[in-house]
């Protein structure tokens, strides 16, 4: 995943955007790309330029609290 790492901050040096997804349709993705057959996805990576209106969902600057995704046992 280190690579994954680089090669979005290189991307963002480019001027594009990008976005790591790690849940998927695996069925739909293997239909979409039989090349795959053999290989073992870890996640995707998305990879374009960004629209111009383009802005973070008010989401991305909200923070859950410590309580509130840890689980004490």
């Amino acid at each position: 995943m280190i690579a994954a790492d680089h090669m979005m901050l290189q991307a963002a040096d480019l001027g594009l955007g990008t976005t790591f997804v790690g849940l998927y349709d695996e069925k739909a993705l293997r239909e979409a790309f039989p090349q795959l057959e053999g290989l073992t996805v870890e996640g995707l990576m998305v990879l374009g330029h960004p629209a111009a209106d383009a802005k973070p969902s008010k989401l991305h600057f909200e923070s859950l609290l410590m309580d509130q995704v840890i689980i004490r046992v």
